[in-house]
């Protein structure tokens, strides 16, 4: 199976996003719980869906069978590790259309064999100059790529110099 990560591709490449829930048909839920059942549980992250031109980020696996919840009664602490993004449930459950007693499938991972690379400052980014690369910004106010060509100097100096970044050189 596939999942897409776009608001929350930098987080998740992080390692912060371990939890994500979705609105979900039961024939959905019954494939995702299948999969665990059978024990099939690794499956691919897009940063958006393929079909859009989505590119594939790396695999995450299943770490308990994926089921529904009300989110009225997702854990405070799933915040952080829904990546971190909003500032209250009550602002997490506005997003997800407000109805904090419906149901959502609610898919917990960890990523397995990831490409990318945590680099925590500016000046770290220049150990890949000159190699072809992938930037995202870590921190959910970057909601995607911010860069995909070659290090050269005159990007560099125009990333914001306390953010933190993903780099993919493969």
């Amino acid at each position: 199976m596939i999942l897409s990560f776009a608001w929350t591709t930098g987080p998740f490449l992080a390692g912060l996003k371990t939890v994500t829930r979705r609105k979900a048909a039961a024939r959905t839920v019954k494939i995702w719980q299948k999969k665990w059942d059978e024990r099939n549980t690794v499956n691919s992250a897009y940063d958006k869906t393929p079909l859009y031109g989505g590119e594939y980020l790396c695999d995450f696996e299943l770490v308990e069978r994926p089921h529904l919840q009300p989110l009225w009664a997702m854990p405070e602490e799933d915040l952080i590790a829904e990546g971190g993004m909003w500032q209250d449930k009550t602002h997490f459950i506005e997003c997800l259309g407000g109805d904090a007693m419906k149901p959502v499938l609610v898919i917990r991972f960890e990523i397995v064999d990831c490409p990318w690379t945590l680099v925590k400052s500016l000046d770290a980014l220049w150990q890949f100059r000159g190699k072809p690369y992938k930037i995202y910004g870590a921190r959910w106010e970057n909601k995607g790529l911010i860069r995909n060509g070659h290090v050269g100097d005159r990007e560099l100096y125009r990333l914001e110099p306390d953010e933190l970044f993903l780099v993919n050189t493969t």
